[in-house]
């Protein structure tokens, strides 16, 4: 039975999407457009945020963190841009002023539908997700499968980020050494594997024994930020950060701020050393910044995927027709792994996806002035594909999210319901700046091929023992 207080949120949220859609069809008078938008949707935001926590009756979980990080992702940009009059960004000044309040107005949109999606499934059972697979259960022999993958990945991760880190100390930062470590093949299978398999082990093995392997994680995750690879970082220890406070909250009395006051604690030092690390890049001073000033600097850096809906719409439908669902269509059949594919389609694709698509055009406008890439988001490939009828595959994005993340009682979990929540948390945080093939890859990665590898090393160490 749906409760008062969901229903009463559900109509709040259908009222405010009318009244945009109210907005966005008539005459606003406002001299400066983008700066009345960008405000509109601060506001928007914030309400959003108190109605997912009035409705959950809670401020930390893995809901209000993926739509935190969603709206942070999106409209971080704009947001700054119009509370700080002095703020100046050059990427929001290289575009044209009807395509930021487009990008605005569509990215508002976006966000409401969202969160409509989000609540309509938020609460919706007291059922779990059921995760029953009968080698799941052998503890002893999953944790023993987790830590040689967290071995075998670990040797080859852990010396390349401590290589890399060596040379961007001593000659600074460097997109091309970034971009040459992220070419490598092993590379990448081995961390798209190692954090999943640390995960892992947290989640089946004694609290008691993860003093070494909270040193390796926060190391790994440290290392991570530190050349450059932000995104993945952040999400990986707010992951982490959440799997220890979802763990130790089941024995927390109801109103004790402790626990939350030490998560926002951790969070504003992730906020610094990511926007320190940023700033170093430019070999720029900050000891002389306010504490303000690096929050501003970090949800304009965050944010700067506000651009991408702005370039998206400078090319589609004009120079681009609407893809009407291919690139989703293409991110299923690209799970299928390269390697096994000898025609060379899968390669294809690939080349042709939509952040590559965007890269070409944005080196062709801008003379490569961007070539660092200006990555991409959900809600410009929901545009790519259908337009402004995109903001219904963010209310798909959103029933998806409420469903997954808003029933889940964390203590009724069992381990590996444990672990897919939390792998799952780090995937859709990062997805905001990603595409849906690379959050397809996450799960494929975290999920499927864990589940087939704990299969096979079950079995074969089974069979081993009887003989």
């Amino acid at each position: 039975m749906v409760s008062v207080r969901k229903t009463l949120s559900i109509a709040i949220e259908i009222v405010s999407i009318i009244v945009t859609i109210i907005l966005l069809t008539s005459d606003i008078g406002s001299k400066n457009p983008f700066v009345f938008y960008s405000l509109y949707g601060f506001v928007i935001i914030a309400l959003n945020l108190c109605i997912i926590i009035s409705t959950q009756k809670k401020v930390i979980t893995g809901t209000t963190i993926i739509y935190s990080c969603f709206c942070l992702f999106q409209f971080g940009l704009p947001i700054v841009a119009t509370l700080d009059k002095n703020y100046s960004s050059y990427y929001l000044s290289i575009l044209p002023n009807e395509i930021k309040v487009l990008g605005a107005q569509f990215t508002i949109l976006c966000i409401q539908f969202f969160t409509l999606g989000l609540l309509v499934f938020l609460n919706q059972s007291k059922d779990n997700l059921k995760i029953s697979i009968s080698y799941l259960s052998d503890d002893k022999l999953i944790i023993r499968a987790a830590k040689w993958l967290a071995i075998l990945s670990g040797l080859i991760v852990i010396p390349l980020y401590l290589i890399t880190v060596e040379k961007t100390i001593v000659n600074g930062y460097s997109q091309q050494l970034r971009a040459t470590v992220s070419s490598n093949g092993l590379f990448n299978i081995a961390t798209a594997l190692f954090m999943p398999a640390c995960l892992l082990i947290y989640c089946y093995e004694s609290k008691r024994k993860h003093t070494f392997l909270n040193i390796i994680y926060i190391t790994s995750c440290i290392l991570s930020l530190i050349i450059g690879d932000r995104t993945s970082g952040i999400g990986w220890i707010v992951a982490f950060v959440f799997y220890r406070y979802s763990e130790r909250s089941k024995n927390m009395k109801k109103n004790s701020i402790s626990r939350p006051l030490i998560i926002g604690i951790i969070f504003c030092l992730i906020i610094y050393l990511s926007f320190y690390i940023g700033y170093a890049r430019v070999n720029s001073e900050i000891s002389s910044l306010s504490p303000i000033k690096v929050l501003e600097s970090f949800v304009a850096e965050m944010g700067f995927n506000f651009t991408t809906i702005c370039f998206v719409m400078m090319y589609v439908p004009g120079i681009t027709p609407y893809k009407l669902g291919k690139t989703y269509i293409e991110a299923l059949i690209l799970m299928i792994p390269k390697s096994i594919d000898p025609t060379g389609t899968i390669r294809n694709m690939v080349e042709n996806l939509p952040h590559e698509w965007l890269y070409s055009l944005i080196h062709i406008t801008y003379n490569g002035g961007l070539d660092f890439g200006v990555g991409f988001s959900p809600i410009g490939e929901s545009f790519l594909n259908f337009g402004w009828l995109g903001v219904i595959i963010m209310f798909v994005l959103g029933s998806v999210v409420g469903r997954f993340f808003g029933k889940s009682d964390w203590t009724k979990l069992n381990n590996f319901e444990k672990y897919t929540y939390v792998v799952l948390l780090a995937g859709l945080l990062t997805f905001p700046r990603r595409t849906t093939y690379e959050f397809l890859k996450v799960y494929e990665y975290s999920i499927i091929f864990i589940l087939l590898y704990l299969w096979m090393f079950c079995s074969l160490f089974k069979k081993l023992h009887k003989k």
